[in-house]
């Protein structure tokens, strides 16, 4: 055998043995499987009507490599809408406040929120920690192949917030959780402790930013979701280990808390019409450990809570371990008989049957 040829039968050796390896680092663990491939993909929404979701991709290290995901619940591909394939359009009349297309080296995208808009299309909000700390807003129009995303413009954040978790509003606005403020030397001390820290933020595009006052005692708000009939919002506390359910208008004697046992993450309105908390069963220096830019990927355990929206009573319905491979899920979204699982720092999302 010549050289080349032997050169090129162990080139192909390796990569077959690569491609053996990476499957197997992708096989189903403790009642897990896994889409692999996708980097930190924190939070997930499903687009109604379409075997889609949306997952957004936090960055690493220096505020780089962030991404927005399309994922296929049928055949389980994965496609990168950001960067590379977003169009860009600014609707200057509503975000005629914003600087400009965001930049795509530096995206970091974190929370999402989807809203119904006109015809077929839809408002996808996405909390960006990049180049700057803001909302930015895309219309979302499902294709035969794919959603198509087209980017509209931009909410900055106040000065000092840190943002976390967004929700879109009946009326055009949104609600936007402040995890906590940036120029808090005591921040980590207070979610540690689960001290009021943070809070929550309306914007509408006539009046801009106001905070919510009804939710200044929330320890790191996290998660948020605005309920069927428009009256409510659901916050996760991540401090204080809680989802505090408040009234969208301010109207006194609707507040109800409700004890999670663990750092409330995202907040997800499931197929079945119950209300799903996920977040993590550890210490706020273990959580801190495997965030976005350290060398560790988030292994630790994590729970699901099941609440009734109109009752508020809640079920543990997912209480694991974590694995090697995935843990300190920050998202369960339930699309028909499956959860589907977000992680802050890690390289794929999971998946469980239902119960």
């Amino acid at each position: 055998m010549g050289f080349g040829r032997a050169a090129a039968l162990f080139a192909a050796v390796m990569v077959l043995a690569a491609s053996v390896v990476a499957r197997a680092a992708c096989d189903p663990a403790a009642g897990l499987t896994f889409i692999c491939g996708m980097a930190n993909a924190e939070d997930m929404v499903q687009v109604p009507g379409t075997p889609w979701i949306v997952a957004s991709g936090l960055a690493e290290g220096e505020r780089t490599g962030g991404h927005i995901y399309l994922v296929n619940t049928q055949d389980r591909s994965v496609r990168t809408a950001l960067p590379g394939r977003i169009v860009y359009r600014q609707d200057t009349e509503t975000f005629g406040g914003c600087p400009g297309a965001p930049d795509e080296a530096a995206f970091s995208a974190h929370g999402l929120g989807l809203h119904a808009g006109i015809g077929a299309e839809y408002r996808l909000y996405v909390v960006h920690h990049g180049e700057r700390e803001s909302v930015e807003v895309f219309k979302l129009k499902p294709g035969a192949a794919a959603p198509v995303l087209t980017w509209i413009g931009c909410v900055i954040y106040p000065a000092g917030v840190f943002g976390n978790g967004v929700a879109a509003l009946p009326d055009g606005g949104f609600a936007a959780s402040h995890f906590m403020s940036t120029d808090d030397p005591q921040a980590i001390e207070k979610l540690s402790a689960g001290q009021p820290l943070g809070g929550l933020l309306i914007w509408r595009p006539k009046t801009g930013w106001r905070r919510l006052a009804e939710a200044a005692t929330i320890s790191a708000g996290n998660g948020v979701a605005v309920s069927p009939d428009g009256r409510h919002l659901f916050v996760a506390g991540a401090g204080d280990e809680t989802v505090v359910r408040l009234p969208l208008d301010g109207m006194p004697g609707d507040r109800a808390v409700i004890e999670t046992g663990f750092h409330t993450d995202n907040l997800r309105w499931g197929s079945d019409g119950f209300l799903y908390a996920a977040g993590q069963r550890d210490t706020v220096d273990n959580l801190l450990a495997c965030a976005p830019g350290t060398t560790q990927l988030c292994t630790g355990p994590f729970s699901v809570l099941r609440i009734d929206p109109a009752t508020l009573r809640a079920e543990e319905v997912i209480r694991h371990p974590g694995t090697s491979s995935f843990g300190a899920a920050s998202t369960a979204l339930r699309t028909g008989d499956e959860y589907w699982l977000g992680t802050p720092h890690g390289d794929r999302i999971a998946i469980m049957p239902a119960r």
